[in-house]
Order: C-alpha cells, then sequence, then structure tokens
C-alpha cells in the first residue's frame, strides 16, 4: 500500500475509535470555486471553477472539530491568458477533474458550540491531509484528450515514467463558522491544497522530441508559436519549472446539520 494511503487510512481509522467521545456530530453540504497555481496560472483566483463536496464533522470540545471531506471540481489554465510574453508564446492549456477525498484538524479561535447563545461564532484554522485523482486533459479541434496517455515530456519515451494519478495533498486553511439555530451551523473559508506533483497542469519538465511522437500527438507535445532553436524545434529546453511543486485551492461555503441529541437547557445557556 503507498505510503500515502497509509496515512489517510490511518487518520480515518483514528477518528472512527475517537468519535465515541465526540459532543457534536455534523453532516454539510459545501459549494464554491477551486482554482489551481501552477505553470498556466500564477495568479490568486485566477480561473476558478465551481466544485462541490460532501463533509462530517465531529467536534470533540469547544475549540477542536474533526472533518472529513469528498470534494469534486475542475482545475484550468491557459498560457493566452498570461501577461507574460514567454508565456503566451508556449501557448499551452489544459482542464483537470479532481476529486479529493481528505481529513482535517479544526482549530477555533473561540470557544464555540452549535446552538449556543454564547458561543454562536468563531474563526478557525484548519490543516490535515487528503488523497486526490487527477487527469489533465487538452482540447483539439473540439475534443478532450488525455495528455498523460501521451506522456507530452517524454515519459513514455526511453527511461521516463509516468506520473501518478493519485497524488498525497496537505489542506491548510482559514474560516468562519456561526450557529444559526439549535441544529444547523453556516460556515465560510478558504483552504490551499500543498501538492507534491508538478504535473496537475501536465507541465513541468522540458520539451521533448516531437519527431519521437505520432503524428497526431504532436500538436500537445509543442504548441508554442515560435520556435527558440536554430533548427525550428524546442527539443531540451524548459517547458515548465521542475524545481517547484502546484498547488490548488477550494474556497466556499458550507451548510452542516447536527445529527446527534438536541441541546438541554443549560448547552443553550453556555
Amino acid at each position: 500500500m503507498p505510503l500515502a494511503c497509509k496515512y489517510l487510512l490511518f487518520g480515518m481509522l483514528f477518528f472512527a475509535g475517537i468519535s465515541l467521545r465526540a459532543q457534536d456530530r455534523e453532516i454539510g453540504v459545501m459549494a464554491g470555486g477551486m482554482y489551481y497555481l501552477g505553470e498556466l496560472n500564477q495568479k490568486q483566483f485566477g480561473n476558478v471553477k465551481p466544485a462541490i463536496g460532501l463533509s462530517y464533522r465531529t467536534t470533540y470540545q469547544k475549540r477542536i472539530s474533526w472533518e472529513q471531506h469528498l470534494l469534486v471540481g475542475t482545475l484550468n489554465g491557459a498560457d493566452s491568458l498570461q501577461s507574460d510574453p514567454v508565456m503566451k508564446n508556449r501557448n499551452l492549456s489544459f482542464r483537470n477533474r479532481v476529486a479529493e477525498v481528505g481529513t482535517q484538524l479544526e482549530i477555533n479561535y473561540f470557544d464555540y458550540k452549535m446552538g449556543s447563545k454564547r458561543n454562536f461564532a468563531t474563526p478557525y484554522l484548519f490543516f490535515g491531509f487528503s488523497l486526490f485523482y487527477s487527469n489533465p486533459e487538452a482540447q483539439y479541434q473540439g475534443k478532450w484528450y488525455a495528455l498523460r496517455d501521451i506522456g507530452t515530456e517524454g515519459q513514455k519515451l526511453g527511461t521516463g515514467q509516468k506520473y501518478n494519478l493519485i497524488n498525497f495533498a496537505v489542506p491548510l486553511g482559514i474560516g468562519f463558522k456561526v450557529s444559526i439555530g439549535t441544529r444547523i451551523s453556516l460556515a465560510v473559508f478558504s483552504g490551499f491544497r500543498k501538492t507534491f506533483t508538478d504535473h496537475l497542469d501536465d507541465v513541468g519538465g522540458s520539451y521533448a522530441d516531437v519527431s519521437q511522437f505520432k503524428p497526431e500527438d504532436q500538436v500537445f507535445v509543442d504548441r508554442s508559436l515560435r520556435k527558440q532553436r536554430p533548427d525550428g524545434t524546442n527539443t531540451g529546453l524548459d517547458r515548465g519549472n521542475s524545481n517547484t511543486k502546484d498547488w490548488y485551492n477550494f474556497t466556499g461555503i458550507s451548510l452542516h446539520i447536527k445529527t446527534n441529541r438536541k441541546l438541554s437547557a443549560c448547552d443553550r445557556v453556555n
């Protein structure tokens, strides 16, 4: 079993083992926008696309909650939208439909309890770990093609190796939650995902030799408007920055409903 899978499994088992001591249990829905930061987009909140998710939150005391979630959305980017002339000349674009399953710790800044008249709202921080599936695609003549299958940077040539479709990420961010009834809460949040892959966008290395690809695949290898080498190619030149990894962000709102017992009169006062 991959190490990332073991960590995720351990976290879920840990949660399951202590959930019996939880004070509150909540199920929720999330909606918002998702975007990525990498070679094909370097602007905060650039190319935001809709994303939705489900979550299960368990509160153990007024300052700590543990959440599990399933999130789906789309990442995209295009050199044509950038201001840098070098990026414009590269002329690449992609979309990536992402599915994430994760678990994270929420630390409330103030005491918080759903339904409380006194501790009904708080800012919070969160961090955790997740696994996500991604498979970048590019469009050509109205059709979408999976770029990993082509191996645009020579991953299928010689000793090259394909990048993984399932990767590990570290979510971290901030939010604000408020109880709007004895059993309902609302939260707004923004969280980055630190990934350990440079291929959310299929760009992270050097230009491969276009002549080594099938004619129908060559357009995905080098779409630059002007070639830089004297022989009319870009072979061996940087296509991306191999020293950095990609990030993505999910910003949105969530609505949670408490599933365990109703508050007592004492709980409502506190």
